[in-house]
């Protein structure tokens, strides 16, 4: 709406004078009702007075007409045009104040207009002869067996000058009063609101590199979980970075000098192919290039939008791998769920790819028997080359130890995709597992490799909020547990 203030502050204070005013106004009309009840009940009561003392003076003479003995009047109905006047009519004359200037005709009686069931004067305005308005009490009465109709006025203007000098200040009193409110509500807001700043310049502080965290203490309670949210995500945003940085410099100094040698080597003519070496200089930059965009981005703007094909990624490194280990002929099965949706029994119902079909007891099992998949559901918060080398790092230890067999195996597990790779080789001592995860450590050097694989592979889960551990296989061999974030966590 374009008409709110820009601020919450300001949207704040304009709801409280919105409030403040509808209250005010409310309290206003229903007080001055009351007061005008009021005054009016004063006034009818002095007309009561008036009909009552009347009632009893007047008399009813042997020719049927009124006659009245001497009254105590008060002054007003005795001040002549003051509008307070009383007249008695009866079937035969009718009897007025002396100041009336002209009898008034009173209504008739219709419908018991002025028959009270308390047998109490009823209401009636009207105005008088020269045009000035009248409040009236009416009241029936009967004088011997004559019905008698007795009538006192008053000005109009006897009501509303004290409802006026009543309302005047009450008016100003309730002014005051809302100003007074909006003062203390402005000072209200400023407060409540001043948490809020004080964050701002804590995160201005975190930001320029002045303080590492927000501090929690001394905060209200409704924003102490705001901080503490926000302090866990420049943790693990700086965590992020620092393992970005740490990769993408582990990764560009290690391809920096077998970069330089190929360069070299193409200036010297006995040099191998020279298309060959140049398309492997070519994809190690790219290379070097990729890795150095994902440590910048990852950082910036995480993997909320990242969406990468589990079972796709896998099937292209199955088949890079059959090339890559023509000669050991490995055989890989990857077991994932169905496309469609079912529900997993004990043994759990797989979609299987395999080379060979091989009894797997114990393998894959789902952690919540019962529970549901989609196959959308293997669809990781990953970029599509970073889960690529992931896999294939894997993929490519596990061939080069697997005697014959590898498995895979991908399932949801609570918002994440966890992925186990199998094989049946020698495996790991349990004393060994941490060694290897340090970059360059290799425990057979009769085996190709350099001992990166399984380092870089855990620095790619981990920029990814994922972990990656070893353990034994259930084949004999080792077994590499990874798990990543699902694209769709909901699933």
């Amino acid at each position: 709406m374009r008409w709110l203030p820009g601020s919450l502050g300001g949207r704040l204070l304009l709801g409280a004078c919105a409030f403040v005013a509808i209250a005010l106004v409310i309290a206003g009309i229903l007080i001055g009702l009351i007061l005008e009840r009021f005054v009016v009940g004063q006034v009818d009561q002095r007309l009561d007075s008036q009909i009552a003392t009347l009632a009893s003076a007047l008399a009813v003479g042997p020719d049927g007409s009124l006659t009245i003995g001497a009254i105590v009047a008060e002054p007003d109905f005795q001040r002549r045009f003051s509008g307070w006047y009383w007249q008695a009519v009866g079937s035969h004359n009718s009897l007025t104040s002396s100041n009336l200037p002209a009898a008034f005709s009173l209504p008739e009686e219709r419908q018991g207009w002025f028959r009270d069931p308390r047998d109490r004067p009823a209401p009636y305005d009207a105005p008088d002869a020269s045009g000035l308005l009248l409040h009236w009490r009416i009241q029936t009465a009967t004088i011997g067996s004559t019905p008698v109709t007795i009538a006192a006025s008053a000005p109009w203007s006897s009501i509303r000058r004290p409802l006026w000098e009543a309302l005047v200040p009450l008016g100003l009193s309730l002014l005051a009063l809302g100003v007074t409110l909006l003062a203390a509500l402005f000072a209200q807001i400023r407060l409540g609101l001043r948490p809020l700043s004080l964050l701002q310049r804590s995160l201005a502080r975190v930001r320029s590199g002045r303080a590492l965290a927000i501090p929690a203490q001394g905060q209200p309670s409704e924003i102490v979980p705001l901080v503490l949210e926000l302090n866990d995500l420049i943790r693990e945003n700086g965590e992020r970075m620092d393992r970005a940085r740490r990769h993408a410099s582990n990764l560009a100094h290690g391809l920096k000098t077998p970069l330089a040698t190929l360069s070299l080597a193409l200036s010297r003519p006995e040099a191998g192919s020279r298309d060959e070496l140049l398309a492997l200089t070519d994809q190690m930059d790219r290379l070097i290039q990729h890795h150095l965009r994902r440590a910048r981005t990852a950082a910036l703007e995480g993997q909320a939008r990242l969406r990468s094909d589990l079972r796709e990624s896998l099937e292209d490194m199955r088949g890079l791998m059959r090339k890559l280990h023509a000669e050991r002929d490995p055989a890989i099965e990857i077991r994932m769920p169905d496309a469609q949706e079912h529900r997993a029994e004990k043994g759990n119902r797989f979609s299987t790819s395999n080379d060979a079909q091989v009894p797997c007891e114990g393998i894959g099992s789902d952690p919540k028997n019962g529970s549901t998949f989609r196959s959308d559901a293997l669809a990781v918060a990953c970029e599509r080359n970073d889960l690529d080398e992931i896999l294939g790092n894997l993929l490519d230890n596990a061939c080069k130890w697997a005697r014959h067999t590898i498995l895979v195996t991908a399932l949801p597990s609570d918002r994440q995709v966890l992925v186990t790779i199998d094989d049946d080789g020698p495996g790991l001592p349990d004393d060994s597992r941490q060694a290897v995860m340090t970059p360059g450590t290799r425990l057979d050097e009769t085996v190709p490799g350099f001992g990166f694989g399984l380092p870089i592979s855990r620095e790619l889960v981990e920029l990814y909020g994922g972990r990656l551990t070893l353990a034994r296989s259930a084949l004999g061999g080792l077994r590499v547990e990874i798990t990543l974030p699902s694209a769709d966590p909901t699933a």
